[in-house]
């Protein structure tokens, strides 16, 4: 193996990007190689609470994020669910946009037919996302839609994401 060299690193000091973290089992051989982008690269679920459990909620805008900066957000898939687990019918679009003040539905993330939705149900989920924009740019505004619902009165949508610092 060429790369021989470890270079040690404390928490509070990161390693440069072009460092690698090398690894061997007990002198067996086995190597394992990492990249400082995949030590810090994360995976997370942004859950996005939608109405309040008293009444069914109006359509619009119910639910907004500023990306932070530093960090670019794959999204990989969604989950949304009733809270009480009854059924219902509901259809979210979500917004990305770098000028926060005007996200609308002109800069939908969700390519054609493939909204979170549920249609009679009290869950679904997908990771198939075909036709979405999925990689959200740090520093912009990201906002969930209502566009329908019915029989609902508390949901969660729950985006998952990959977080890779760009700095």
């Amino acid at each position: 193996m060429a790369n021989k060299q470890i270079i040690e690193f404390d928490e509070k000091t990161a390693p440069d990007p072009g460092d690698h973290l090398l690894l061997q089992e007990n002198g067996s051989g086995v190597y394992l190689q990492a990249s400082r982008a995949s030590l810090v690269r994360r995976r997370e679920s942004l859950q996005m609470i939608i109405g309040d459990g008293s009444s069914v909620p109006a359509p619009g805008p119910v639910w907004m994020m500023y990306l932070p900066t530093g960090c670019q957000l794959t999204v990989t898939g969604w989950r949304l669910g009733s809270l009480d687990g009854s059924s219902g019918s509901m259809q979210v679009d979500l917004w990305h946009d770098q000028n926060r003040a005007s996200a609308g539905t002109a800069d939908s993330i969700c390519g054609s037919g493939g909204k979170p939705c549920l249609s009679g149900q009290s869950e679904n989920s997908s990771t198939d996302l075909s036709g979405w924009s999925t990689t959200l740019l740090e520093g912009g505004c990201l906002v969930a839609s209502l566009e329908s619902i019915s029989g609902l009165t508390r949901a969660v949508l729950a985006l998952d994401v990959e977080i890779v610092p760009t700095e």
